[in-house]
């Protein structure tokens, strides 16, 4: 009794256990966060386990436990065993061990709960509540880890009492079982039979999601996503979704926030596992689309992001561009497009999306046909800013090194468009100014240079003051003048003048640029090159006079135009203080561009000189013109201007300062080309100046010159003897004239008068040395003359040989015969034949005065010989016989000599049958008649021996 009654209490206490054993809750399943970003968490399931056991349960299982010891039969066997089993599953929900550490209780009786609940369905087969047991032998099944068994047995369950009230419960655990041993396609029928069961089931919205699941784990994604759907559907907010997701979670109810967070998640999952955008694309297009597919799109791309797939997310968001071109939130997800890959660092492709929405959202595209730009401000503010940064971007890309010419030209010209655009869309934006110089930048390095300096001109003088704008008007001119130097050269002057005033405008405008001075500058060079003096002039002046002064380059080449201006108008003074600014300016150690200069102001000296040369002021002129020594001494033409002096010196006749400017010309200037007309000028002012012998010098250096024609030489050097011959300087006429033999082809007769002359003044200022040698040289020529020989030139010829005989002569008779007497004898005939040989050149002369005195001094050479001989020195100690002898040996010799000084004498004196008759002839008949008193003694009637000497 009291045992039945200590087992009523026990099924008393655990009625309560049971009851919320059978009823516990069943967890919905994994968060969303927890799964993997790859794949979901496998390794969690959403059986909930029961609650905490009290410590009585564990008193009732042991009661149970004595109840069973008892042996009870029947209905009350099975309602023990049953609760017995009902507590141990309630505790091995808590304790997964407990179970499987019950002992046998008896000899072979098992009293674990799968054994309790085997035999109640063993002994009562046929129970109507056997549905209970089955769901209860599933629990202890899954406490033990069997959860096979256990999953068979839910399946019994269902298959044997579909109608059962454990059937949705059962399934529910059947499916998560299958689940959780990742039989998916097995759990995806289970949790599809849950869900059929109807939304207003326990387990609907759990089962529901774990459908999605379930097909998800099978990787059939775009399916996991079509079961997902109808949760979305369900759980967010009605009308438009927002697609930020934090805003469209928002409107979500509290409790079920986080369940809308892991569908998006896992439905973002499916679309990223599958094509991205373009499988979203394609599942809304074959749904019809939803009313939160914007917020779809975003979570997708967001996931990318997460994931650091910034290519994919770019392509997620570009996805709902493309598949809603024309909402309004088309354009923020361009955008978000455009961030995905600029936070990826995929600059070029970024920039490739940014020109995209350049071209999606340019005010003429089909975007705006559904709204005005008004409506839309932050897409227009955004197409601003795209397209600056497009057209940057090009403009970048189109200055890069490596590129091919085409590529660069490509790029600029896509920068140029898109700076244009912007002009034209923005045009009163505060950064148009700057756009408008960055597209002439474009035309420039496109060699669009006519087109460049327009828009930079537009840039600088059509804007508000702007930054940009005086680099706009620096650009302008620079443009001009690229354009002015490809125009034909018929053309170029015209182009040039439009350059010219893009420059001066420039200055106008911006004068305190620093490029102003050097725009200035060229222009001044510009305008010179083209002939327009005055303006070049002015521009010129306007740099030289800027302050602060410009840069030493700027105002010395801006001087140079102003000199060159003012040397071109004749204003030769100015020209030459320009140029010595110049000069000034230029650095000591650039020494050509210092002599160009040097000589450009000897120039201007110049020039004045001849202006005073012109205007009848000689005094002036000469002034200016050895100005120019004296200031630009190594000027290239210095010596011209010093020449020139010369010449309005000479032609004003002031002679010594004349000469004093030639001679210092000639000593400076030694290897100057006009050194013969140096020279010839010097002898025109000593002859006009009466300084002949000076002038006879310079002649003489006339002919000296071999640059003059062999013809001048020749009469300057006649004329330099002649001058010196005139004026007393025998010297240096002897000199001169001897020289005027041996330089040139004299002709005979003339010079046949000069060796006669040279005789003369060597003989006046007694030099026989000299005279010896010109008598010689004029026998010399006159005998090699040949028929050119005239009655004058043998005439000479003949007398010099007599003077040339007399000194043979004087030698012959200087000889004395001493002993021994044949050496005296042979010196004295070696000169006797000598002197024969002289008068004999002279008496073949033919001159009858000049053969005669020849004739009788070889005569009396004859005699003298003789007669030498006869009064020669007597050998000592002769005996008189031995004197007799010697001397009829003496007459022997003599005789015959004597003889032939006779017949010496009787041809002179033949040459009276001619007709001739002078002194040398008489002075032969004295010789005769004393030599042959008997025949010579008495002058008539006699007769001379023909045996003339010619």
């Amino acid at each position: 009794m009291r045992a039945s009654r200590s087992g009523l209490l026990l099924l008393a206490c655990s009625s309560t256990v049971l009851l919320g054993a059978c009823a516990s809750k069943i967890d919905p399943g994994p968060s969303i966060s927890t799964i993997n970003r790859e794949r979901p968490d496998e390794a969690k399931l959403s059986i909930r386990q029961s609650e905490q056991i009290e410590a009585n349960q564990e008193l009732a299982i042991e009661n149970y436990r004595k109840i069973l010891e008892l042996a009870p039969e029947g209905a009350r066997r099975t309602e023990v065993m049953r609760r017995l089993a009902d507590l141990q599953v309630q505790v091995g929900e808590v304790n997964p061990q407990f179970e499987r550490q019950q002992e046998l209780y008896g000899d072979e009786e098992r009293i674990d709960s799968v054994n309790l609940y085997r035999e109640i369905l063993a002994t009562n087969p046929d129970d109507p509540n056997n549905d209970r047991v089955l769901y209860q032998l599933a629990r202890a099944y899954q406490n033990r880890g069997q959860e096979a068994r256990a999953v068979e047995v839910l399946s019994r369950l269902a298959r044997e009492y579909p109608q059962s009230r454990y059937a949705s419960d059962g399934k529910f655990r059947e499916a998560e079982l299958l689940f959780r041993l990742k039989r998916y396609r097995q759990a995806e029928a289970a949790y599809r039979d849950v869900v059929d069961f109807g939304p207003d089931g326990q387990f609907f919205e759990q089962s529901q999601y774990k459908l999605g699941w379930s097909i998800f784990k099978q990787s059939r994604y775009m399916e996991a996503v079509e079961a997902f759907m109808p949760i979305l559907e369900r759980e967010l907010a009605p009308g438009q979704t927002p697609f930020v997701e934090s805003q469209a979670v928002a409107g979500v109810r509290e409790k079920r926030r986080e369940l809308v967070q892991d569908v998006l998640r896992v439905v973002s999952l499916s679309f990223a596992y599958s094509d991205g955008g373009a499988s979203l694309k394609q599942f809304l297009n074959e749904q019809g689309g939803t009313r939160y597919e914007e917020l779809l799109f975003a979570d997708l791309g967001e996931l990318y992001l997460e994931q650091q797939r910034y290519t994919d997310a770019a392509a997620a968001f570009k996805a709902y561009v493309d598949y809603e071109p024309l909402t309004l939130d088309a354009p923020t997800f361009q955008l978000k497009s455009i961030d995905a890959l600029q936070v990826g660092g995929f600059l070029d492709l970024a920039m490739g999306a940014k020109e995209d929405y350049v071209q999606i959202y340019d005010p003429e595209a089909d975007y705006w046909s559904q709204r005005g730009l008004a409506e839309a401000p932050f897409v227009v503010e955004a197409l601003k800013e795209n397209l600056n940064d497009v057209a940057r971007y090009y403009h970048a890309r189109a200055q890069r090194d490596g590129a091919t010419e085409q590529a660069h030209q490509i790029a600029f010209e896509q920068a140029g468009r898109y700076y244009r655009r912007f002009i034209e869309i923005f045009p009163d934006d505060p950064a148009a100014p700057e756009m408008h110089t960055l597209l002439a930048d474009t035309l420039y390095d496109r060699t669009l240079y006519q087109q460049a300096a327009d828009e930079y001109t537009n840039a600088a003088y059509n804007y508000p003051p702007h930054p940009r704008a005086a680099d706009a008007g620096y650009g302008a001119v620079d443009s001009y003048h690229k354009w002015a130097e490809l125009q034909p050269p018929e053309q170029r002057p015209e182009a040039i003048l439009v350059a010219v005033d893009a420059a001066r405008r420039f200055a106008d405008r911006f004068g305190e640029h620093p490029e102003a001075p050097r725009v200035l500058t060229r222009a001044a060079e510009d305008l010179y090159d083209l002939g327009e003096l005055e303006p070049a002039a002015e521009v010129a002046q306007r740099v030289v006079d800027t302050q602060p002064r410009p840069d030493a380059r700027l105002r010395r080449s801006s001087w140079q135009v102003l000199g060159l201006a003012r040397f071109d108008q004749q204003r030769f003074t100015d020209a030459e203080s320009a140029f010595k600014q110049v000069l000034q300016l230029t650095p000591p150690d650039d020494g050509e561009r210092r002599q160009i200069t040097r000589d450009q102001i000897a120039s201007a000296i110049y020039k004045q000189a001849e202006v005073a040369r012109d205007q009848g002021r000689p005094d002036d002129a000469v002034v200016q013109f050895l100005r120019i020594g004296q200031e630009m001494p190594d000027s290239s033409i210095r010596a011209t201007a010093q020449f020139d002096a010369a010449a309005v010196l000479i032609a004003s006749e002031q002679w010594d300062r004349a000469i004093d400017v030639l001679l210092d010309f000639r000593s400076t200037f030694p290897a100057d080309e006009r050194q013969a007309d140096i020279t010839r000028k010097l002898a025109a002012v000593y002859l006009a100046s009466d300084q002949p012998t000076r002038a006879a010098a310079e002649f003489a250096r006339i002919a000296g010159d071999a640059s003059e024609s062999e013809d001048a030489r020749q009469q300057a050097a006649l004329r330099s003897a002649e001058l010196y011959d005139e004026n007393g300087a025998l010297a240096a006429a002897g000199q001169a004239y001897a020289s005027y033999l041996a330089g040139f082809a004299v002709p005979f007769d003339e010079s046949i008068e000069i060796r006669q002359r040279l005789i003369e003044i060597y003989e006046e200022i007694e030099r026989p040395s000299e005279v010896t040698f010109w008598r010689r040289e004029l026998v010399r020529s006159n005998a090699s003359a040949g028929a050119q020989q005239t009655d004058r030139s043998r005439y000479l010829a003949a007398q010099s040989s007599l003077v040339l005989a007399e000194s043979a002569l004087r030698d012959f008779e200087s000889i004395k015969l001493t002993l021994p007497l044949q050496a005296s004898l042979s010196r004295k005939r070696a000169a006797m034949d000598r002197a024969l040989a002289a008068y004999q050149d002279a008496a073949q002369s033919g001159v009858a005065e000049i053969a005669t005195e020849a004739t009788h001094k070889v005569g009396s050479i004859y005699l003298t010989l003789s007669r030498d001989l006869m009064a020669s020195q007597r050998p000592s100690g002769l005996s008189p016989l031995e004197l007799e002898q010697y001397e009829l040996l003496l007459e022997e010799q003599a005789f015959p000599i004597e003889e032939q000084a006779i017949d010496l004498f009787e041809t002179n004196v033949a040459r009276m049958d001619q007709g001739v008759y002078n002194a040398w002839v008489q002075r032969s008949i004295e010789a005769l008649a004393e030599i042959v008193p008997a025949r010579y003694a008495k002058q008539e009637n006699y007769e001379l021996p023909i045996n003339a000497i010619r």
